[in-house]
């Protein structure tokens, strides 16, 4: 049986009503407005920039109106919905391959090589359990055998180790007029640091400070001890072997050991400049043929070892702590070496070459030895923890603890990460110390007969008081 037109007529009438307050709803819950609200402004469709579908009064409804208004708002919604998920799921698609490790070691290689500055802080991380297993087992010492004030027991060991830094810091290169810092450093104070910038050489150290570090290598009361032995020849009984600027001098040399700065100057056309120009400077820009052909090869080997690293490395996230962003890499060493055999016996040959012949270099003999190392590696693998922070390397640790076990005669188990090489990087300018005192060329020659006047005033004090 047929269906009435009739009643096919109103029943899509209120299918049409109903699509279109089900559509002003949605549209209504999305914009935050009223059904009734949000249904007045779809009579204009000022926002979709959609023309009027209102009827003029009196006239026929149009059936098709609704229709085409529900499916424009469906499909409206269809379209946002569908954008939104290709932006979400893209985004997070690309944000993962971004943050990949790889991608961020990559970044952090190009920013750190970038900087122009250049700090460097290595040390040595050790505990004691590691440092009683290189002892085989036993302590380091008693602690009625401890040599040094703070240090009693193997805990005491590993910390003064830990303690001990080698700081090199960097912003220019240039041997002309080069920008450098080197450092030993004890905790936070410099045993000896050497500054070298604007053409002057900075000495410093800060040993005053040593005896607050924990543990302490010696108390305030041996300083004060060695400093008072210092000034003793300032005393009349000396006065008779050191002249006035040879006192002048010990006494810029005790303000030394008490912590203030000595330069020396390097300026252009002084004589110590014209020492570093003619020996220095010269020296290390003329350029050996054969040196020159080395720092090639090694260079190109370094350039062939980069571009397998994707092959024989993996990058692993680590759980990020203080020092910041931490990520594990991990080198295949004896893949890496199998791939460049030959490179590698070739820049070999060419090290033993430097200063010679290079005719004694016997390549069988050292292929046999490579080929018997690939047979059975000492270290097959290499690992370092890495931190990246604010986009840039800040920390490295090298794990020496199986390297260094395996190089023992008798092997002791140890754990990861009980000793480790410790490489801090920054960001940090080199810059002159302040409130600096010139050592003079005038002042090295009195240094000189400085030393002999102590030498001849010890030896008349000792013979004084032994009643000679």
């Amino acid at each position: 049986m047929s269906e009435d037109p009739k009643d096919s007529a109103a029943s899509a009438s209120e299918s049409h009503a109903a699509g279109d307050a089900s559509a002003a709803g949605i549209d209504a819950a999305a914009s935050g407005a009223a059904p009734s609200e949000s249904a007045a402004a779809n009579s204009v469709s000022g926002a979709t920039g959609e023309a009027s579908t209102a009827q003029p009064a009196g006239a026929p409804a149009d059936p098709a109106t609704p229709t085409r208004r529900r499916f424009t708002r469906r499909a409206r919604l269809i379209a946002l919905a569908t954008a939104g998920a290709v932006v979400i799921s893209g985004g997070a698609a690309s944000w993962a391959i971004y943050n990949k490790p790889e991608l961020r070691l990559v970044r952090a290689i190009k920013a750190t090589s970038a900087q122009k500055n250049m700090d460097v802080n290595l040390s040595f991380q050790a505990t004691p359990a590691f440092l009683r297993a290189m002892n085989q087992g036993k302590p380091l010492f008693q602690a009625s055998d401890a040599p040094l004030a703070g240090i009693k027991t193997d805990a005491d060991v590993a910390q003064a180790i830990g303690n001990i830094h080698l700081r090199v810091r960097s912003s220019s290169t240039d041997i002309k007029d080069p920008s450098v810092m080197v450092a030993l450093q004890y905790g936070s104070a410099d045993a000896l640091a050497v500054t070298l910038t604007g053409r002057r050489l900075y000495i410093r150290t800060q040993a005053e400070d040593l005896p607050g570090q924990s543990p302490a290598l010696f108390t305030a009361a041996q300083f004060k001890q060695v400093l008072d032995g210092l000034k003793q020849p300032l005393g009349p009984e000396f006065a008779d072997y050191i002249n006035a600027d040879q006192r002048a001098v010990l006494t810029k040399l005790i303000d030394f050991v008490q912590g203030r700065t000595l330069f020396l100057s390097l300026a252009k056309g002084t004589d110590l400049g014209k020492w570093w120009d003619s020996t220095v400077v010269a020296q290390t820009s003329s350029k050996d043929p054969s040196a020159s052909a080395v720092q090639k090869q090694m260079a190109a080997l370094g350039t062939r070892m980069q571009g397998q690293l994707r092959d024989v490395a993996k990058v692993k996230d680590l759980a990020d702590d203080a020092a910041g962003d931490r990520m594990r890499i991990t080198i295949d060493i004896a893949t890496l070496v199998r791939l460049n055999k030959t490179q590698i016996l070739d820049l070999a040959q060419s090290l033993s070459g430097l200063g010679g012949s290079g005719a004694d270099f016997d390549r069988a003999a050292a292929i046999q030895e490579l080929n018997a190392w690939l047979a059975k590696p000492t270290l097959a693998t290499f690992s370092a923890d890495v931190w990246v922070k604010n986009g840039r390397f800040h920390r490295f640790e090298f794990d020496m603890s199986d390297v260094i076990a395996a190089s023992m005669a008798k092997k002791p188990k140890v754990e990861r990460g009980a000793a480790v090489v410790r490489m801090d990087m920054d960001d940090i300018p080199v810059t002159a110390p302040a409130d600096a005192t010139e050592f003079t060329p005038a002042d090295i020659q009195n240094a000189g007969g400085l030393l002999g006047g102590l030498f001849m005033g010890g030896l008349a004090q000792g013979l004084g008081g032994s009643g000679l």
